[in-house]
């Protein structure tokens, strides 16, 4: 995958990839939890602005709710690591959504699906409470979308709407990368710089699974629960996402005990051979990029 092969981890990406690993368990920082809030309490706010400011084309059915939420849920727990970051295929169940539940209700949903997903790791202890302030967070590249297809009048899965559901999809590409990137900064002070490098191919994953998600749309309309049939595509991508991880954590292995290594060596030429160590201390990374 060119860039992003797990054979060519710069230390930047590398580093990152181990402070997010170490950093999910404790609650969140005064200055993360500042950020947070500043962006969950209006996000939060849109969502509910839309669902009773705009008028539905269609009522809310229960069943075909669950289903849909069940397969966000899942999908959301499959997780594609790319470089320091991840994606989700969440295309696949968030289109069929778009057209197939109330419109405005959209944002809604997905932000009960966010909350009842950190529900296990609440419960077992890998998260602490308050970072349910991150669910308000992760909603916003909800919202561009609906707007659009909500303003364009195109809240049914139809062949005629397919250049307001790209306008959609073009706002969501837009801004979410850049409102992720402004929001890692403030909150963790990685260079934004880094995270937009690190998202041009989750990008493109977006860009690619949001048209079989639209034709999933399509299927459900005219035939209830036609929208299933994306779900053993669900399963292919869990296993390259496992695949891939592996490689991921077998890299950083092969890193750790590179540095550690030098770090002997240095130790030990500086003991024997003093003006030898400065060779040891500058030797690069073999996963520099």
């Amino acid at each position: 995958m060119g860039k992003n092969s797990t054979s060519e981890l710069s230390p930047a990406v590398a580093e990152l990839i181990e402070r997010y690993d170490r950093a999910a368990p404790p609650p969140l920082s005064s200055r993360e939890r500042v950020v947070e809030a500043c962006i969950t309490v209006p996000v939060v706010a849109g969502a509910v602005a839309i669902a009773l400011g705009f008028h539905a084309e269609r009522g809310f059915a229960v069943g075909p709710a669950v289903l849909l939420v069940i397969a966000y849920l899942v999908a959301r727990q499959i997780r594609f690591a790319i470089g320091a970051t991840f994606t989700s295929p969440l295309q696949l169940v968030f289109v069929p959504m778009l057209f197939l539940l109330p419109t405005p209700l959209v944002p809604l949903i997905v932000l009960v699906a966010m909350v009842i997903s950190l529900i296990p790791e609440l419960v077992s202890g890998k998260k602490h409470l308050d970072r349910y302030l991150l669910a308000g967070g992760d909603l916003v590249y909800v919202i561009p979308p609906v707007l659009v297809l909500l303003l364009g009048h195109a809240q049914t899965a139809d062949w005629q709407h397919v250049p307001l559901f790209a306008a959609a999809l073009v706002a969501q590409l837009a801004l979410d990368p850049l409102l992720a990137s402004a929001r890692g900064w403030l909150a963790l002070g990685v260079p934004p710089k880094l995270q937009l490098q690190e998202s041009d191919l989750v990008l493109v994953v977006d860009a690619m699974l949001a048209p079989i998600g639209f034709m999933a749309a399509l299927v459900g309309t005219d035939h209830a629960g036609g929208w299933l049939l994306v779900v053993p595509l669900l399963g292919l991508i869990t296993v390259f996402a496992r695949e891939r991880q592996a490689r991921i954590e077998h890299a950083l292995e092969l890193g750790r005990a590179y540095r550690g290594t030098t770090l002997l060596l240095s130790d030990a030429a500086a003991l024997s051979f003093p003006e030898a160590s400065e060779d040891f201390a500058e030797e690069p990374l073999p996963f520099a990029a």
